[in-house]
C-alpha cells in the first residue's frame, strides 16, 4: 500500500466516512495508515465533523515492522521496496486450543462456566481461580491473509507471508520481457509473485494491481502457475470464504 495520501484521502476518504455513517454505523471505527494520516484525515473531517461514530486513527511506521491488535485480529505491517515509502499488511486471527472436557470435569468446573473458559476468560470457583490454559489444549492454526502491492520481492516478505491462507500480491507485469521495467519502477512480475508464494508456502495466491497496459492478465497467468500452481488472476468482486482447519 503506497503512501498516496493526498490522492486517497482527498478523493475517497471524506465520502467513504460519510457513507459509513449514513449506512447506520454507530460502533467506533479504526483507520490504520502510514505516518501523516492523522494530520491529513483530521483536516478532511473538518468538512464532515458530525460522524455518528468515533473515529480512531492509528499510524504505522514506514521504517520498521509494526503490530496492532483490534478485536482479536492481529494487524501487522512491514516496509517494502518501492519508489515511495510503502507498507505491506497481514491480518491474523489466532485460534485457541480445543476445550478439554475431561480435564474440566476433573477440576469439577460446572458446565455453565465452560463457554467463558473457551472464550479465554478466567472464572472463580470459591476461593480458586481457573484460567483458560488449564482446560484448553495447545493453540491451533488460525487464519492469515496477506496483502502486498507496489514493491520488488524482498527476503523479509517471504517470512512475512509464510503459511498464509491467502496471499494477495501485485502482478504488475506478466510478460517476462518487462522485467527491466519492473525493476526500474519497483514492481513485480507474475513469476516473481509466484516465487514469493512458493517460498512462503502459502495456500493460495491472487494476483492484482496490474499494469494499465496489461489487457488480459489470463494471457500470462501460466508464468506464475508454472512456479506456484494455485494462482488466480484477481478480478473485481472476487471473494473467498476462509475457514479454520478441523
Amino acid at each position: 500500500m503506497p503512501f498516496y495520501l493526498p490522492i486517497i484521502t482527498q478523493i475517497i476518504l471524506p465520502g467513504l466516512l460519510l457513507s459509513i455513517g449514513n449506512s447506520g454505523r454507530k460502533e467506533p471505527l479504526t483507520l490504520i495508515g502510514p505516518t501523516g494520516i492523522k494530520k491529513v484525515v483530521e483536516g478532511l473531517t473538518v468538512i464532515s465533523p458530525e460522524l455518528p461514530y468515533e473515529l480512531t486513527l492509528l499510524e504505522q511506521s514506514d521504517l520498521e515492522k509494526t503490530e496492532t491488535c483490534i478485536n482479536s485480529i492481529i494487524i501487522k505491517s512491514i516496509p517494502v521496496e518501492h519508489t515511495l515509502p510503502c507498507l505491506s499488511f497481514c491480518l491474523e486471527l489466532n485460534r485457541r486450543g480445543k476445550f478439554d472436557v475431561e480435564r474440566a470435569k476433573e477440576l469439577s468446573i460446572p458446565v455453565n462456566y465452560w463457554n467463558r473458559l473457551q472464550k479465554g476468560l478466567n472464572i472463580t470457583l470459591g476461593e480458586n481461580t481457573v484460567q483458560p490454559e488449564m482446560v484448553l489444549g495447545e493453540m491451533r492454526k488460525g487464519l492469515k491473509v496477506c496483502y502486498c502491492t507496489d514493491t520488488r520481492p524482498t527476503k523479509d516478505l517471504v517470512e512475512f507471508i509464510r503459511d498464509s491462507d491467502l496471499f494477495i500480491c501485485e502482478g504488475m507485469y506478466g510478460n517476462e520481457d518487462d522485467l527491466s521495467k519492473a525493476e526500474q519502477k519497483k514492481h513485480m512480475m507474475f513469476s516473481e509473485a509466484g516465487l514469493l508464494a512458493k517460498q512462503g508456502k502459502v495456500k493460495e495466491l491472487w494476483l492484482t494491481h496490474y499494469s494499465p497496459s496489461l489487457i488480459d492478465p489470463a494471457e500470462y497467468i501460466e508464468s506464475a502457475r508454472n512456479i506456484f500452481a494455485n494462482t488466480i488472476a484477481g478480478r473485481n468482486l472476487l471473494i473467498k470464504t476462509i475457514k479454520f482447519e478441523e
